[in-house]
């Protein structure tokens, strides 16, 4: 019975589900990729159809809508604003960079991710910051300078966690929660606290400083 009214519900909808998010995931292949690799690491639908799975997400992921319209507005910001008319994402969160398919964002509330690059399968929690520092404003030889983190695959960044600077994270890393990162951090490893320490890496208990 839920189901049927959740269809229910996204069948009334239709006709500004067919404005624009209909038209970039049928006619825009790049845009219709990246989407779908996103909206397939969220939770499962009552839909079998991935053009459904997509409205479905679209209606009751304020979250997810933000993630669409950061997608757009990559192409066109005009777009991007109409979309948000019809479908307002979530007004706390910051969404910006050159982010590959499948980011994740749980919750979501207060949180800014604003990075240089951000590889496949990006995770990320509440309240999170990730962005520039102090050390990077105001710099007057800073005009080459990349003033904002570099995220490699798979990358998990949990609850209340600080990630700023022109760093560079690597591939396989989960950054626990409330910890704050202004230094590179290795490849498949686990990093928490503030000053930061690798409590695992490689699959292996270890303790060191970043």
């Amino acid at each position: 019975m839920k189901y049927l009214i959740l269809k229910s519900i996204v069948l009334l909808n239709l006709w500004r589900l067919a404005l624009i998010p209909t038209f970039k995931y049928c006619f825009d292949k790049k845009f219709r990729d990246l989407i779908k690799a996103d909206f397939h690491r969220l939770d499962e639908s009552p839909y079998k159809t991935d053009l459904f799975n997509f409205y479905y997400h679209i209606m009751y992921n304020k979250t997810f809508r933000a993630i669409v319209s950061f997608r757009i507005r990559r192409k066109s910001v005009i777009i991007s604003k109409i979309f948000n008319i019809f479908f307002p994402p979530k007004v706390d969160l910051e969404l910006d960079g050159n982010i590959e398919a499948g980011i994740r964002i749980n919750h979501g509330q207060s949180s800014i991710i604003v990075l240089s690059k951000a590889g496949k399968n990006l995770t990320v929690y509440q309240n999170v910051t990730c962005g520039r520092n102090k050390n990077h404003i105001n710099n007057d030889d800073n005009s080459n300078l990349n003033c904002y983190p570099s995220v490699g695959e798979n990358v998990s960044i949990y609850a209340g966690a600080v990630v700023v600077g022109g760093i560079e994270i690597g591939d396989n890393v989960e950054i626990g929660a409330n910890s704050v990162i202004t230094k590179n951090v290795p490849s498949n490893c686990t990093v928490v606290g503030n000053p930061p320490i690798i409590v695992k890496k490689d699959g292996k208990k270890v303790k060191i400083g970043l």
